[in-house]
């Protein structure tokens, strides 16, 4: 799982250092000892081997304050799952006339059950990596 999660961040991120010179970005997401903020921990470490990016990562605690920093620009990116962030941004649900329209979608990762273009009633082969 993590080194899926590094081969996708990294070509994201490191487009991002694109010109940039030992440039700080902030990373927000839950409180330390979460799995979300060891994922967001993993990613910046890959980051700041691959690019001239420092990424600090920010625990929150909850999801609020991790959508609030980014919207207000406190930190640059946030790792959650899609729901929250998605209501947030467009002003649904909880977030009914307070949309947060700052929050931009970077890379969405999210597992599946089934393999992707497989048909239930016929058997479904691995494809070689």
């Amino acid at each position: 799982m993590l080194n899926a999660i590094r081969i996708l961040s990294l070509p994201v991120l490191a487009a991002l250092a694109c010109g940039a010179s030992a440039q700080t970005v902030g990373f927000a997401t839950l409180q330390p000892g979460t799995l979300l903020n060891a994922q967001a921990s993993v990613i910046a470490k890959v980051v700041q081997d691959h690019s001239k990016l420092q990424v600090r990562v920010i625990g929150y605690g909850g999801d609020t304050g991790i959508i609030d920093a980014v919207n207000s620009g406190t930190a640059d990116f946030l790792l959650l799952d899609i729901g929250e962030p998605a209501e947030a941004q467009r002003g649904e649900n909880v977030w009914r006339g307070n949309a947060k329209p700052n929050l931009r979608v970077a890379l969405t990762l999210y597992g599946s059950r089934w393999p992707s273009g497989c048909a239930r009633t016929r058997p479904c082969r691995a494809s070689p990596t």
